[in-house]
């Protein structure tokens, strides 16, 4: 039995034991929410802002501002924030900032707890064989409206959810449900979203086949394929649970859409960067996970080629054949280098993505382009430059899991330099 987003694993046991499997959902969907010093961190934040943006004395801020300080340290926010609190003691205490500066940095913290409040996580676990409660239901919807690279707002998302599930469940009269339809913008009632949530929310409230698969496995029945995937990015595509879950191919990898995201993911990374002043971020680490790709289709690999700057080609049969470089005029931006580290899932899945990516970095570092506007070709003639013996000509960017990695954390101590430790420092230099 395995999870309905874990074909990798799946594919394993089908590979290596002849296994037939029978899959499960997922545990439903919730907020991780705030607590503790977390929350108290959230209330002196909010009793910051309310004081300061009144008429309130000085005095009265000050004692907040040190007791924000402190909680940034307990929760070991400062280091997420990348703060360093002797400079904030500076900027909020010691009187070296306006009262509108201090304001905006306690906002800031303020947005920052917004988003770990409103993390997705699971929420307990699920029971196998029995369909989502009402309440799971409500995650699930919630969870997948919440996936939409345009995302709703928290109170509107939250509407639609309920009213998804009341309409499953049939909870919502003709009369009502005609009225909140109406209370909503039709584009977002009428979204691929919203209609992937109302198919994914359908087919949950009746997935109670798990045990019956189960017993038919256990038989020697027929147990009924099924792609595997993520409900969240799939929907209704990889339900109902109870079948006998099958990966993709991976010669079509990576999907266009895998391939849209993956690049937007690229292209968010580079402006990230730009914003902050560094310029154009010259080499990008990229692990690629073989779950991970699995999952998704390719996302890690379309960040790649977002970074490189280089587009899917495909045979007459959809097969992705080659990467092929975009023209930097058509790209608009220099090309980022990448270095890639490879599981050994991923090694043993997608040997013909090894050795595509390989034959794309050889091209990007021999391509006629100016250094300035090809980070890989100017790494390239860097390295190659400094290779005095030959051994390297600096095209080299995959690096995958060595195969007796897993051995040597039984046969060396991490203590010392020689042993695991050191054995992966010189595999991966």
């Amino acid at each position: 039995m395995y999870a309905q987003n874990n074909p990798s694993e799946s594919a394993i046991a089908k590979r290596r034991g002849y296994g037939t499997i029978v899959s499960h959902s997922v545990p439903p969907y919730g907020r991780s929410g705030l607590y503790n010093e977390l929350e108290d961190l959230k209330a002196l934040s909010a009793e910051f802002s309310e004081v300061a943006q009144g008429s309130l004395s000085e005095e009265r801020t000050r004692p907040l501002q040190d007791a924000i300080i402190e909680k940034l340290r307990v929760t070991g926010l400062d280091r997420d924030l990348d703060l360093d609190l002797d400079a904030v003691q500076k900027f909020m205490v010691e009187g070296t900032s306006s009262a509108e500066d201090r304001l905006q940095f306690v906002l800031k913290i303020r947005e920052y707890l917004k988003v770990l409040e409103a993390r997705l996580f699971s929420s307990g676990l699920h029971i196998f064989g029995k369909a989502p409660s009402q309440d799971d239901l409500l995650g699930y919807a919630d969870a997948i409206l919440d996936s939409d690279t345009e995302h709703l707002e928290e109170t509107e998302r939250k509407s639609i959810a309920v009213r998804i599930v009341n309409k499953v469940l049939q909870k919502e009269s003709a009369s009502s449900e005609a009225e909140s339809s109406s209370e909503l913008d039709s584009s977002v009632w009428d979204s691929a979203v919203t209609k992937r949530a109302i198919q994914a929310v359908e087919l949950l409230s009746k997935n109670d086949g798990e045990v019956d698969a189960l017993v038919k496995g256990l038989s020697g029945e027929f147990i009924p394929a099924q792609a595997a995937g993520d409900v969240l990015r799939d929907g209704a595509a990889c339900l109902p649970t109870g079948r006998n879950i099958h990966s993709l191919d991976p010669y079509r990898i990576p999907s266009d859409a895998a391939f849209a995201t993956g690049s937007g993911i690229a292209e968010r990374v580079i402006a990230t960067h730009l914003q902050e002043g560094k310029g154009y971020p010259e080499t990008v680490a990229v692990p690629l996970w073989g779950l991970d790709n699995i999952k998704t289709k390719g996302e890690a690999v379309g960040i790649v080629l977002g970074l490189v700057g280089a587009e899917a080609v495909k045979d007459a049969t959809g097969r992705v054949s080659k990467f092929e470089l975009v023209p930097l005029e058509k790209l608009g931006r220099p090309r980022c280098d990448a270095i890639l580290n490879l599981s050994g899932i991923f090694r043993d899945s997608f040997e013909n993505l090894v050795f595509l990516l390989d034959d794309l970095f050889v091209r990007a570092g021999s391509i006629d382009e100016p250094v300035e506007l090809n980070f890989v070709r100017k790494h390239v003639l860097e390295i190659s430059s400094e290779s005095n013996d030959g051994t390297s000509d600096g095209k080299q960017r995959l690096f995958p899991t060595h195969p007796v990695t897993t051995d040597l954390w039984y046969r060396s101590r991490w203590q010392i330099r020689d042993g695991t430790v050191g054995k992966n420092l010189r595999r991966r230099t």
